[in-house]
């Protein structure tokens, strides 16, 4: 009977060692399995992480490639501009449209949302305005005519824009806006805000727009921007108020910073006093200053 109890005992031991040799090399397999899973998992997402890389790096350059690579010259006006993505790729577009020696368009616009779409969003834009340079003298018809096409190709997304034409020779600027910010017009005496003349493009489909026009006089300033300047928090959570926005931009003295670079420079000091940090949203912004008129 001992014998036969040793012996029971000794088959449950290598039994047990056996089931456990067992387990541990399937465990072992089981593991080297999950493993090779895993890096195949990591090396797909690498390579879907490389090739959305590539995307962005193609929009980003294709966005880049329609903004201005210069300003237009005009005698007796001095014209800046600034753009600043708040991420890679931003959704604001600027372009300037030189119709002859007296006569210049300009257009701002700013996309709905940002990223991948809204950058190319940008090349249908540009390749759609060179189709109708015969409006280029007519913002309003331009601006009718732009949400005609985009209407229909946007889907759910919009631009708020506004396109304005200076005409040195009859002294004057007319403009048309599309459910965009204030243009900031101001002289010597007075400082005009020039609001929206009907809704942001691709909203619907016969939407009515009007154009103003507005005398250009000598030493005055003409402001075109997105609302990244004046949409702005301080750390209390409260938003610069739009008429905060134009005290701000009316003490910098806009008339007198006509130099390249400097009305953007104090800009930006200015509004940093509300908002101590990074600009949230895209920034785009044309600043035009009509000497001698």
């Amino acid at each position: 009977l001992a014998s036969g109890a040793i012996f029971d005992s000794l088959v449950i031991i290598h039994f047990w060692e056996y089931n456990h040799l067992y387990f541990n090399f399937t465990m072992f397999i089981f593991l080297m399995i999950l493993v090779s899973i895993m890096m195949q998992e990591q090396r797909n997402l690498i390579k879907k992480l490389e090739s959305i890389e590539i995307e962005f790096e193609l929009a980003y350059n294709v966005h880049r490639r329609f903004l201005p690579n210069k300003v237009p010259f005009f005698q007796n006006v001095i014209i800046d501009y600034e753009y600043i993505p708040s991420s890679i790729l931003g959704g604001d577009f600027i372009k300037f449209l030189e119709i002859d020696n007296n006569r210049l368009g300009i257009f701002l616009g700013d996309i709905s949302g940002h990223g991948l779409s809204a950058a190319l969003y940008s090349a249908t834009i540009h390749n759609y305005m060179n189709t109708v340079k015969n409006l280029y003298y007519a913002p309003q018809q331009f601006i009718e005519k732009m949400n005609e096409y985009f209407y229909k190709h946007l889907q759910s997304d919009f631009i708020s824009a506004v396109y304005v034409l200076i005409d040195l020779e009859k002294k004057e600027f007319k403009y048309c806006s599309a459910g965009h910010t204030d243009l900031i017009y101001c002289t010597e005496s007075k400082v005009l805000l020039l609001g929206s003349t009907g809704s942001a493009i691709g909203i619907k489909t016969k939407s009515k727009f009007k154009e103003y026009s507005i005398p250009i006089v000598s030493n005055s300033v003409l402001f075109l921007y997105t609302d990244g300047y004046n949409e702005i928090f301080n750390k209390r959570g409260e938003m610069l108020s739009f008429l905060e926005f134009v005290n701000k931009f009316y003490n910098i003295q806009p008339m007198q910073l006509n130099q390249k670079n400097l009305f953007f420079k104090q800009l930006h000091h200015e509004l940093h006093q509300w908002q101590n940090k990074k600009f949230d949203d895209d920034l785009a912004g044309i600043y035009i200053y009509f000497n001698k008129i």
